[in-house]
């Protein structure tokens, strides 16, 4: 299994899916045991009852987490050499102190959590698959603001509380100037007529008759123009260089509404807060020697085609098993994972690959899609 660590310090891993977590049965510690003594544990302050984990239902596509890692000398990459036992009541009144009226978890992950320090009270967003089983079963077992049991894995104890995530889902239409970042090279509109430009966009978008997709089909320089404007969704600490005044400006935006005129160093925007909204589907990718994608084996796209409508009527077929399809047939790198795709908004994939993704019912497999890399067989799951 091959594991990456990431920037913040946590290790993901390729294989998706997972057992149950493994929970940690350790009582809480007298707060003068030598192994948590340092962490000035009062056991008189109230529980806050909204932190105590409770059942959320389905679980969410994905979460956002802060986490406080306590390793031991059994585990990898260990920065301690207290016994794995000391650990665990370590990571139990760690949790205990996170659940409390009015604790600081980020003050405690950077003060106690043996994660490297990037990772020390920062945000992360995990999906099923992308971590150690145990700790994304139980990030995605949690409801915002609550902070799990410690969950054991082979880097240690984890204490996990889960954030909101702050995402959004944006429209813009971009004008953009001689000089400004990522600007055609033969642009001569100046800065002033950029300016008056996109205020009379502003003035348009505006009124209550407005269509914004078509307002950024007609003035946006953005490449985004072709789906209406709509971009990959917004994440702090996922932005384009120099983007911080578009995400400022989403931020005082309701659902629905558009901004005035905010300046970036790639121009002017006009700025539409959208639902943010996610899918999750697999699919079969058909490439061919004309398309974008390279088949595993040869084969022209004509050949594509006949193939990929062979396969349709396979997948259409009472007991016919998609993922077991995808594994043997997809040219996509999701193969491996039965065809399935991280969960995806709108301005994230191709625009005709989401068009359909986004109209199928859960269970529905579309008709072919055909883009730039060849012919997509989709189920949406949910």
């Amino acid at each position: 299994m091959a594991l990456v660590a990431t920037a913040a310090g946590c290790h993901r891993e390729a294989p998706r899916g997972g057992a149950a977590p493994e929970a940690v049965v350790a009582a809480p510690a007298a707060a003068d045991d030598p192994a948590v003594a340092d962490l000035g544990f009062d056991p008189r302050l109230p529980i806050d009852a909204a932190r105590l984990p409770r059942p959320v239902g389905e679980p969410p596509l994905e979460v956002a987490v802060r986490y406080i890692l306590v390793t031991h000398s059994g585990c990898e990459r260990a920065v301690s050499q207290r016994s794995a036992a000391a650990a665990a009541k370590r990571a139990a009144i760690l949790a205990q102190q996170a659940r409390q009226r009015g604790a600081d978890f980020v003050a405690l992950a950077r003060r106690f959590s043996e994660a490297p320090v990037a990772a020390r009270g920062a945000v992360e967003v995990f999906r099923d698959g992308e971590a150690e089983a145990p700790f994304t079963a139980r990030a995605l077992a949690l409801g915002e603001g609550q902070v799990g049991d410690p969950v054991q894995t082979k880097y240690g104890y984890y204490v996990i509380e889960r954030v909101p995530l702050e995402e959004y889902s944006t429209a813009h239409v971009l004008v953009t100037y001689a000089g400004a970042k990522l600007a055609p090279p033969a642009l001569q509109r100046t800065r002033e007529e950029a300016r008056a430009q996109a205020e009379k966009v502003a003035r348009l978008a505006a009124t209550p008759e407005a269509n914004f997709a078509l307002l950024a089909s007609r003035f946006s320089d953005s490449p985004s123009n072709v789906r209406g404007g709509v971009i990959a969704p917004l994440r702090p600490g996922r932005l384009l260089e120099g983007f911080e005044p578009y995400l400022a400006a989403v931020r005082g935006l309701a659902e629905g509404q558009v901004s005035g005129v905010v300046e970036t160093p790639y121009g002017f925007h006009v700025i539409k807060r959208l639902p943010l909204r996610k899918a999750l589907v697999r699919h079969i990718l058909l490439g061919c020697k004309e398309c974008d994608a390279q088949p595993r084996t040869p084969r022209l796209k004509r050949e594509a085609y006949a193939l990929a409508l062979q396969l349709l009527r396979r997948l259409r077929e009472p007991g016919a098993d998609f993922a077991a399809l995808a594994r043997e047939l997809s040219d996509d790198p999701s193969a491996e994972h039965g065809g399935e795709l991280p969960p995806f908004a709108r301005g994230e994939m191709e625009p005709r690959f989401e068009q359909y993704a986004f109209g199928l019912r859960v269970g529905q497999i579309a008709d072919l899609v055909e883009t730039r890399f060849g012919y997509h067989l989709i189920q949406r799951l949910r």
